[in-house]
C-alpha cells in the first residue's frame, strides 16, 4: 500500500471519530452540565458549588437558591422541568411595573434561550446531581 493511500485512511478513520464522538455529545450529560454552569456564569450567583453564595449573592433580592436542596425548588425538580425553567428564567415582582423601573431588575434568574435544549438539559441534570437532600 502507498504512503499516500495510507494518510489517507488514517485520515478518513480521523474524521470518522470525530464525527462518531459529535454524535455521542447530542446527549445530555453531567459532565456537560458542568462544564456549562461555569462556562455560562452560574457560579456567580450560585457560587461554584451550587450553594447560592456567589461573589454577587449578597447584592441579588430575593438571594439565589442553594442548588444543592432540590427541596427549595418551587416547580418540580425534574430534568424537564429545570430545563424549561433555564429557558424562561424566573421572574420576580419585588418591584412595581412602572417606566422608571428596567424589566432586567424584575427577574430573579435570567432566561438562558440561548443555550440549546441539549445544553439545558445538561444543566438541569447537573443542578440535580448537586442535591444533597435525602430521598
Amino acid at each position: 500500500m502507498s504512503t499516500r493511500i495510507a494518510r489517507l485512511l488514517s485520515y478518513s478513520g480521523i474524521a470518522s471519530l470525530l464525527v462518531t464522538g459529535c454524535s455521542r455529545g447530542a446527549s445530555p450529560s453531567v459532565a456537560a452540565g458542568q462544564l456549562l454552569f461555569a462556562e455560562s456564569g452560574c457560579g456567580s450567583c450560585h457560587g461554584k458549588a451550587g450553594d447560592g453564595r456567589g461573589p454577587i449573592a449578597a447584592t441579588l433580592d430575593p438571594a439565589p437558591s442553594d442548588l444543592r436542596h432540590g427541596m427549595a425548588f418551587k416547580s418540580s425538580f425534574d430534568e424537564v422541568s429545570l430545563a424549561e425553567m433555564l429557558a424562561t428564567g424566573i421572574a420576580t415582582h419585588n418591584h412595581p411595573a412602572d417606566a422608571t423601573v428596567d424589566a432586567h431588575h424584575n427577574q430573579g434568574m435570567p432566561p438562558f434561550p440561548h443555550l440549546s435544549d441539549t445544553e439545558r438539559r445538561s444543566l438541569a441534570l447537573y443542578v440535580m446531581s448537586l442535591n444533597t437532600d435525602p430521598r
